[in-house]
């Protein structure tokens, strides 16, 4: 633009020049370093006016504003300012000149005055929103970079305002705030105006808030709130001070000033109005809730102004009590203002308080408020506060006695806790001087001392101490206690019991220092003197404790104190609990000592490691005054805690024993209840606890061995028993403890002193302690145990000691049980084990084997050797014996418990008798968790070895044994004792007792066995496994057996009564014996079983029980039976009279109990093995009862029985039968009664037990002998419903015996059908001839329910029949036949049926007997589904060449549809018979006539179509016979059938006869209408179909035609169906047959085919080019391009006959271009561009018709639809032709159809192409023709004609990439809007604003010559032209922007 203009010198634009010389840009920065300077002014006013000028100018509707403008004016005007800012800051000051602000400001406030006025469209709204927000920018820079006046300001504020509908309320906001905060000083009064516009903005809350974040909001925000707080009365500006009053991140600034702006506005000179009160006491409340002490603040600053405060205080005040929600009219509540955040207004509520309780106007539900309210006080923090609360003593305490805990536990929690403030010495002295004053008088007065004990150890005590951190403290609490004292009352503090003297002895030590020291000013506060307080206070204090009657309440109370969370409690408390221990003696000191160190809770001194750093000597260390110092000087340190500590603990060790006790030193570690026999357990407990605490750690080594050598030096000689305690109460499965293994060590220093003292102690007592330590798990401890080991070794070099240590002392008074060794065998013992010390450290349980290889007795062990192994066991089990230690006795025992010795039992028996007869709880409470371990060791060594012992008369040992046995197999006894008894008789020690012990043993087990049902398991396999011995099973027995009725005399019989619990018990043990017997292996012994039936017997016969107790006891001792007659061989030879059977069954006959009839049963089938002779002479009466009395109850237990007694007694009758029949039939009869019992029975058996029984019951028979007649009997059973019923409720009846049957192999179930079919026929020959006496198996008898004799055989026989029927069904469908091994039974079975079905079929109907023929007949078809392919094929030979013609019909439907079910392997096998089949039929089909005819050829076509290898030569011979058959029209339709399967399937073989089976099938096609219809016609073409398949080499041209030919007429005049049949004949012939002779065939048949006329004409025409398409695709490439010539002539023809006959055009064409893109698909290039100039030629030759033409248009494009842009190249063939079709047809417009395919093949082409044809150059010379076809189309008929138009140039244009060509074309299409003709002005603009809309980026820079044209079409007179011109100025608009027209 600068290159355009004219500039003068002179001009304001002069600045411009050097830029217009150098044609440089002018940029932004540039432009604002030329405003800047102050020579261009002018020319920065008129860049600053620009936008003002356009606004202004414009005020109505801003039409000269543009968003360039605005952006513009925005971006230069704020640089300007920022740069013009940093000049004057670098140079004068911080802020723009006046000059610039005089022409600044008005750039940014004119346009704000002039957009607030200005009403616009809603489409410019947004423009005059960017001029608003383009002022608010500049006016915020503004205020940034210079002072304004505050009129300036309220005026820029006003401005912004003005216009805050145009802008969002976030905008305004932030506006103003930037505004404001770009000044130094806010303004100090916020234009009214300007809050009232900010109020009226939605959501205005929210965006102060939010605006709040940025710093110098306030500056707007302040005085916006002050001037709404003017107008609380206005609901809005209520609500938006709420919202920022209660906004979370308010500024402090600003909650001040709005607290101190609403104080003076509700308590200034002028009252506000009561809504304005109400509303801002409202804010203030918020303002209270989260500032309070923002609002104390305000308060006071408001009262340290006014001179009148009382109006202020009593606003105060009202102002903390009112709650929302109040009403005016209420009293105030002090309650709520008593809890204010002000100290001012609790002190006037806390006066208000009393005077209300006072007041006897106070109603008394208020009273506990108010209670509560005061009580509440004491913890307030306030001084004022608290001197108000108690200045109402005598109130408060009356008050506080109600509660006095409550205040005491608050008191005590604000005064002493260590987490809340401190507290100033004035405030504790307030509280301490009332509870001595006036509260602790008042509970001194009654019985409350618990409560005065609180007061004491919860408030005062703390205080008692002095120390310099809180000397001051403690002086102020002893000078009231002591101003307490003065009072002289029995109920002041200073009496407290504990207190008594305390403050003389305080006052006495000040008097003694000040006697000694100087009297200055420190002199009192001497540390001295402080630590010699605390000494004497706490001295007196624990004096003052030991002399109390509540000794127990204080010292637990003290000792409380040592857990105490103040340090100070703490520390005077240790003191006291040191001095107390100190005046302490006997059990209390010892007592006492327990309770410190169990308060203590020291376990090891870890936690002290660094306190006595530096000591080097502990009795300095702990000295009184050294200690009392510490605790002065640093009263909270951990160390001076610990210090006290320890020196507690020094004390503990020099505490003295218990007087005149014997002290047991190995005691369990546990603590006992205090009393006079604990004294020394407490004792030793107490040194053990100083002796672990003294070695559980390293950390203090000085302390540990002060504590170690004084305790040692007060235990002296019993240091060693001592030590031993120590590591015997060890748990020798965890790992050892420090002090445990250090306990062996100071014992082996003990050892060691003695040996090197030369002083020789027997030390064996100590020496089972040791052993005890060698089974230690921690290595450690063993290694330690072996050191004292080592010493005792060392110590047994002396020849003989002195005295024994500890000598009958050291387990107490049971060490009088102990044995010694003599000398010699210790030292012996001892060198054992010191020799296996390598083995003992490494192996904890290594001591066991050391005993088992050194103490176990050996038979070749000398008798000295022996007698020192027991002498080491019984001194081993002696100590057992004394020490009291579970855990040692339980070591001890498992050192030896592989060490078998009779002296176990000797030693240990009064163990064993303790363990017999105490209270389990008595030996629980002994032994504990160990008792059940303890005694299983100890019932140890009852094993073989004490057999001995227990087999003496004499002697308490069996006794004890026989208590132990019954106290451990009881409920209560221990399970681990009573499986060790239990293993130790198992494994020996019964097998070595004698008879009477064992008897007695085992009767003891069967006692206890029936007492209680938690232990008779254990008894009862305790006693399955001791009965292993006739003998003793015997004895026992005798012993059990019942005295029978029958030995009683008489008239004892009366008393039986009185016996009857001695009977129960009686049968209660023989049950349980009976039970056992019978659920083990007994041994095979005659004696046995005799002795149990003879008891079986007197339990039968013993009338004095009760019956179900001697039922139950049957059943056992029959179960006992069974099991010992089992266990005796099949080959004993026993007689019937050793087994006895007459008990047996008379307990069948007598027994009312189901389950003693089963198990008789069940024994009689055990028996029948023994002696079956026996058993054969009850069979009948066995069976028959079982069949009335068992057969019905429906339980598996009841079937169980019934199958194991047929499986043992019905194998005895089988062989008995079969002893003495010999034939089948003959055995059938003879089996029949005792069969019949079973099948008699049916009925009564559960449904679903019947099949089951019947199989059993068949298998136990016999299948193969016995499977027909039970099978017989059973179909005889429901013959009668059989034959009236259908065959479905007919195989339901027959169920049982198909069931049956079905189980059975193949072979054996057509056996027995066999047999049953022979059944039939002896029944049916029977009855055909009564004459012959023939034997049957079924009794043909007579009844009154089924009949007579006649009826009931003819009812067997069919019935036979149906059941065969059903079985072959069934047989068949299970598909389990054999192939091979039933052929013969196939054989016999097909013989049986047909001669009943057939040949009896005569003679059977005459006989009225017709049912049993028809029924055979069915049977028939089930047998073949049954029988072998093999059999029925011979067997249908067989019937073929019998004759008959039924027959023969029958068989050969059998045949046709069977012979597909038989498998190629098997069809194979059977070839030979096939032949023969083959001609048989061949035959037939030669002399036979229908219906006999179609059945043969039927069976053939199945023959042909399951041909077989070998079979086809046979086939073959059949051709002409069926070929003549469909010539001479016989069966014609299953003639072509079979013709179809031998064409399939005899390939080549055929061929001969291949023409005729053309020719007729053709024939058969063309005139199916005569024959059969159109089965027929599909049945010729399905034929002809096949020979292409079969054999499409040797179809020749003339067999093409004839098929072709009747193609062709049948599209004329067949129906669909047929059409369709042929035409996939075609299509397997352009795929089968070579494509040559089809091709050549289809070009020879054109001729013919376009020869055609009139209707028939189109119909023929499109299937030939159906076929040629077809044939042309299946055709190979060679094979086109070698018939290119014939096949392109053919198509030009066809071409030419398109083109000189519209009709077939329209209909035909299409199909023709398909066929020819076929064509053209087989080719290359080179071949077809040939052939398209050709095509070329023929359609633009001169003189051509332009039909031709037309043709190829449309041939191209189908073309360029398939071969896309390879296509486009070729149309440089047709580029002029085009180019001048198009010039002729601007001129003339008669050929409509060709001028339409011109156009669409061109925009084809155009699409299509991809780069490789249309360039500029092509387009050049088509464009101008192209442009003038626009009036073409508006005179054209044709409706597509202006789309396509349209389309063709919108392609055009897509290609076009010449601007030039591209602007001429659009030029040429407007001009014709310049026309005449309203019609072509239309279209042209319908063409223009189509290109414009697909290609209007492209035609961009056309926008304005558009423009042009679109002004004048405007203003056309056509509506139609200026709708149109509008959608083509809004295309353009849409791509370039707006045009002005």
């Amino acid at each position: 633009m600068l290159s355009i203009l004219h500039i003068k010198d002179t001009s304001k634009f002069a600045c411009l020049l050097p830029y217009q010389t150098t044609s440089s840009p002018l940029t932004l920065n540039a432009l604002v370093d030329l405003m800047v300077q102050p020579t261009h002014s002018d020319f920065a006013r008129f860049v600053g006016s620009l936008l003002p000028s356009a606004v202004v100018s414009h005020p109505k509707n801003a039409s000269a504003v543009h968003r360039g403008l605005i952006a513009f004016h925005t971006g230069v005007l704020l640089a300007f300012v920022k740069r013009s800012y940093q000049g004057h800051k670098k140079k004068r000051g911080s802020a723009l000149d006046e000059s610039t602000v005089a022409w600044v400001l008005p750039a940014a406030m004119e346009p704000l005055h002039a957009c607030a006025e200005m009403e616009v469209s809603s489409a410019r709204e947004g423009l005059v929103s960017e001029v608003i927000l383009s002022s608010y920018l500049l006016l915020s820079a503004v205020s940034h970079t210079c002072p304004l006046s505050p009129k300036a300001l309220s005026v820029m504020l006003k401005a912004i305002t003005a216009c805050s509908e145009r802008v969002s309320p976030k905008q305004v906001i932030r506006t103003l705030a930037s505004v404001c905060a770009g000044q130094e000083e806010p303004n100090e009064k916020m234009p009214k105006g300007v809050v009232k516009a900010v109020s009226k903005l939605p959501g205005v809350e929210e965006e102060i808030q939010e605006a709040l974040a940025y710093l110098g909001t306030e500056k707007f925000v302040g005085p916006f709130v002050e001037a709404l707080l003017t107008r609380l009365s206005d609901e809005r500006a209520l609500q938006i001070v709420t919202a920022l009053i209660t906004y979370p991140k308010l500024p402090p600034v600003m909650v001040e000033s709005i607290t101190a702006s609403l104080i003076e506005l509700l308590l200034g000179e002028q009252a506000p109005d009561e809504n304005t009160l109400a509303r801002g006491r409202s804010l203030l409340v918020h303002i209270q809730q989260r500032h309070p002490t923002v609002l104390n603040k305000a308060f006071e600053a408001s009262l340290n102004k006014s001179e009148k405060k009382e109006p202020i205080e009593r606003f105060l005040l009202s102002f903390s009590m009112e709650l929302p929600g109040y009403d005016k009219g209420k009293n105030l509540d002090m309650v709520v203002a008593s809890t204010s955040a002000d100290s001012t207004v609790r002190v006037l509520a806390i006066r208000e308080l009393y005077d209300k309780l006072s007041s006897p106007l106070l109603e008394d539900a208020e009273r506990p408020s108010v209670h509560s309210a005061l009580l509440a006080r004491v913890q307030d923090t306030n001084v004022p506060v608290l001197e108000e609360l108690y200045s109402e003593p005598a109130q408060l305490v009356s008050i506080l006695m109600a509660d006095p805990a409550s205040y005491i536990g608050t008191l005590t929690h604000i005064l002493h806790t260590s987490t809340g403030p401190s507290l100033g010495r004035k405030l504790v002295k307030l509280h301490l001087a009332f509870v001595a004053s006036h509260l602790y008088p008042i509970l001194a007065q009654g019985d409350n001392k618990y409560m005065r004990d609180q007061v004491f150890y919860n408030i005062f005590f703390p205080f008692l101490l002095f120390s310099k951190p809180r000397q001051k403290l403690a002086s102020l609490a002893w000078e009231l206690i002591e101003l307490s004292e003065k009072e002289n009352s029995n109920t002041a503090l200073g009496r407290y019991e504990l207190l008594a003297g305390c403050a003389d002895a305080v006052r006495w030590e000040e008097q003694r220092t000040s006697d000694t020291q100087t009297h200055d000013e420190d002199s009192y506060h001497a540390t001295e003197l402080l630590a010699r307080v605390n000494l004497a206070l706490a001295a007196k204090m624990a004096e003052n404790i030991w002399v109390s009657s509540s000794f127990e309440e204080h010292s637990t109370t003290l000792l409380t104190k040592l857990h105490a969370t103040d340090p100070y409690s703490k520390a005077l408390a240790y003191l006291v609990c040191r001095s107390l221990l100190n005046h302490l003696s006997g059990e209390r000191q010892v007592d006492a000592a327990h309770r410190v160190l169990q308060a203590l809770g020291i376990d090891n001194f870890d936690e002290m490691d660094d306190f006595m750093r530096g000591a080097d000597n502990l009795q300095v260390f702990l000295h009184d005054t050294s200690l009392s110092t510490a605790v002065v000087l640093k009263p909270t340190k951990q160390s001076t805690l610990h210090r006290l500590q320890v020196a507690i603990l020094a004390n503990f060790p020099t505490i003295p024993r218990p007087a005149a006790i014997t002290l047991d030193w190995l005691i369990q570690n546990t603590v006992r209840e205090s009393g006079p026999d604990s004294r020394g357990a407490r004792y030793v407990d107490l040194l053990r606890t100083i002796y672990r605490m003294a070695n559980s750690t390293t950390a203090l080594p000085l302390l540990s061995s002060h504590l170690i050598r004084v305790l040692f030096i007060s235990l002296g000689d019993d240091a060693l028993t001592f030590l031993a305690g120590v590591w015997l109460n060890s748990n020798s499965d965890m790992p050892a403890q420090p002090w445990e293994f250090a306990s062996l060590r100071h014992a082996a220093a003990f050892l060691e002193a003695h040996y090197a003292s030369q002083r020789w102690v027997d030390f064996q007592t100590v020496l089972p302690s040791l052993l005890v330590a060698l089974q230690h798990s921690d290595r450690r401890m063993r290694e330690a145990a072996l050191e004292c080991v080592s010493a005792l070794m060392r110590l047994s070099q002396s020849k003989k000691p002195t005295s024994i240590y500890s000598f009958d002392a050291i387990y107490g008074p049971s060490s009088t049980e102990l044995q010694y060794l003599d000398w010699a065998d210790l030292c012996k013992y001892v060198q054992v084990l010191y020799s296996s010390r390598e083995h003992i450290v490494s192996d904890a349980s290594y001591l066991r084997i050391l005993h088992q290889q050194h103490i176990v007795a050996v038979k070749s062990d000398p008798k000295k050797e022996a007698g020192y192994k027991q002498r080491i066991v019984c001194y081993i089990l002696s100590h057992v014996n004394g020490c009291t230690l579970p855990s040692v006795k339980l070591s001890l025992l498992r050192s030896i418990e592989e060490v078998a010795s009779a002296a176990k039992v000797q030693v240990l028996l009064p163990i064993m008798d303790s363990l017999s007869k105490e209270e389990l709880s008595t030996l629980t409470s002994r032994y504990g968790d160990l008792l059940e371990p303890f005694a299983s060791l100890v019932f140890a060594g009852l094993d073989e070895t004490a057999s001995a012992e227990l087999n003496e008369e004499k002697g308490s040992s069996w006794s004890v044994y026989l208590e132990l046995l019954r106290r451990f197999f009881q409920p209560s006894g221990l399970v681990s004792p009573r499986t060790v008894l239990a293993h130790r008789l198992q494994s020996g020690l019964f097998s070595r007792l004698r008879l009477e012990r064992k008897v007695e043993v085992c009767r003891l087990l069967i006692e206890l066995g029936q007492q209680s049902p938690d232990t008779a398991t254990d008894c009862r396999a305790l006693l399955g496994s001791l009965l292993t011995e006739v003998p003793v099973i015997l004895h026992i027995l005798v012993s059990l057996q019942p005295s029978t009725s029958e030995n009683v005399p008489r008239a004892k019989r009366a008393k039986l009564d009185d016996t009857i619990n001695q009977s129960t018990d009686l049968y209660t043990s023989l049950g349980l014996l009976a039970e056992i017997l019978s659920g083990q292996t007994l041994p095979a012994s005659m004696d046995l079983v005799s002795c149990l039936l003879e008891t079986l017997s007197k339990v039968v016969h013993d009338a004095s029980s009760l019956s179900t107790e001697k039922t139950y006891v049957e059943q056992l001792l029959m179960s006992a039976l069974e099991n010992a007659a089992t266990n005796i061989p099949a080959g004993a030879g026993l007689s019937s009279a050793a087994i006895r059977l007459d008990i047996l069954v008379e307990l069948i006959r007598v027994s009312e109990n189901p389950q003693t009839f089963h198990q008789a049963l069940l024994l009689m089938a055990t028996l029948t093995r023994l002696a079956p002779d026996a058993v054969l002479h009850t069979v009948m009466p066995i069976f028959t009862f079982m069949g009335s009395n068992v057969f019905h109850r429906d339980d598996t237990y009841s079937f169980r029985v019934v199958q194991k007694t047929i499986d043992s007694i019905v194998p005895v009758m089988v062989a008995s039968l079969k002893e003495k029949q010999t034939t089948p039939l003959d055995l059938y009869v003879a089996s029949r009664t005792f069969l019949r019992i079973f099948t008699d029975a049916t009925h009564h058996i559960p449904r679903h037990r019947r099949t089951h029984f019947f199989a059993h019951l068949i298998d136990v028979l016999g299948p193969d002998e016995f499977l027909p007649p039970v099978c017989l009997l059973l179909i005889d059973k429901v013959s009668n419903r059989v034959v009236r019923q259908s065959p479905e409720e007919a195989s339901n009846a027959l169920s049982l015996p198909l069931i049956a049957m079905q189980r059975c192999g193949t072979k054996l179930q057509l056996e027995t059908l066999v047999e049953m079919l022979r059944e039939a026929q002896r029944l049916i020959s029977m009855e055909l001839d009564p004459s012959k006496r023939i034997q049957t198996f079924l009794e043909p008898q007579t009844d009154e329910e089924h009949g007579s004799q006649s009826a009931i055989a003819r009812r067997q026989a069919r019935s036979i029949l149906i059941f065969v029927g059903h079985a072959l069904k069934k047989l068949s469908s299970s598909k389990t036949q054999s192939q091979t091994s039933g052929a013969e039974a196939n054989t016999e079975l097909l013989r049986i049926l047909l001669d009943i079905a057939v040949s009896k079929a005569d003679a059977l109907s005459i006989a009225s007997m017709g049912n049993i023929a028809k029924t055979a007949g069915e049977a028939v078809s089930d047998a073949l589904a049954v029988m072998s392919a093999s059999d029925f094929v011979n067997g249908a030979v067989i019937v073929l060449q019998s004759g008959d013609p039924t027959v023969q019909k029958g068989t050969l439907d059998l045949l046709g549809d069977q012979l597909v079910k038989i498998t190629d392997k098997v069809r194979e096998d059977l070839k030979p018979v096939i032949i023969k089949i083959i001609g048989v039929i061949k035959e037939m089909v030669s002399t036979s006539a229908d219906p006999l005819l179609s059945a043969a050829l039927r069976a053939l076509n199945t023959l042909a179509l399951t041909v077989s290898p070998g079979e086809e030569h046979s086939l073959t011979t059949t051709v002409p016979l069926v070929i003549n058959s469909i010539r001479e029209r016989k069966s014609t339709r299953s003639a072509l059938e079979v013709l179809l399967a031998l064409s399939q399937k005899l390939g080549p073989r055929i061929i001969p006869f291949f023409k005729d089976i053309v020719k007729l099938s053709v024939e058969v096609c063309r005139s199916d209408t005569t024959f059969e219809g159109e089965s027929t016609f599909s049945a010729a073409v399905a034929v002809l179909q096949a020979l292409l398949l079969s054999i499409p080499n040797f179809w020749s041209g003339g067999d093409i035609r004839q098929i072709a030919t009747l193609y062709l007429d049948s599209c004329v005049s067949a129906s669909k169906s047929q059409v369709a049949q042929l035409s996939s004949v075609i299509k397997v012939i352009t795929k089968k047959v070579q494509s040559k002779v089809v091709l050549v065939t289809l070009c020879e048949l054109w001729p013919s085919a376009a020869s055609a006329e009139g209707v028939s004409a189109v119909p023929k025409l499109s299937g030939y080019f159906s076929i040629l398409k077809k044939a042309i695709h299946a055709a190979d490439r060679t094979v086109v391009s070698e018939q290119l010539r014939p096949l392109f002539k053919t198509f030009v023809d066809i071409f030419e006959l398109c083109s000189s006959s519209p009709a077939v055009r329209d209909s035909l064409e299409s199909d023709a271009i398909m066929a020819f893109l076929e064509l053209v698909v087989k080719l290359n290039e080179a071949a077809f561009k040939p052939l398209f100039r050709k095509l070329f030629d023929w359609a633009f030759a001169v003189g051509s018709q332009p039909s031709r033409k037309l043709v190829f248009c449309h041939i191209y494009v189908a073309l360029l639809d398939y071969f896309k842009g390879l296509m486009t190249p070729y149309m440089s063939f047709l580029l002029q032709p085009f180019a001048s079709l198009l010039g002729g047809f601007s001129q003339s417009t008669d050929a409509d159809d060709l001028w339409l395919a011109v156009i669409q093949t061109l925009t084809k082409t155009l699409s299509q192409d991809e780069g490789a044809f249309w360039r500029d150059d092509k387009l050049r010379p088509l464009l101008s023709p192209m442009i003038a076809q626009i009036p073409v189309c508006t005179r054209s008929n044709m409706s597509e004609t202006k789309s396509a138009l349209s389309d063709c140039l919108i392609a055009m244009a897509e290609v076009i990439s010449d601007d030039a060509l591209l602007k001429a074309m659009n030029l040429d299409i407007l001009m014709h809007t310049r026309s005449e003709d309203a019609r072509l002005r239309l279209y042209a603009l319908t063409c223009s604003e189509a290109l414009w809309q697909a290609h209007g980026g492209k035609l961009i820079g056309f926008a304005p010559e558009t423009a042009t044209f679109i002004a004048e079409c405007a203003e056309d007179d056509n509506d139609n032209i200026v709708r149109e011109v509008h959608r083509l100025k809004n295309a353009v608009e849409s791509i370039a922007g707006r045009i002005d027209v």
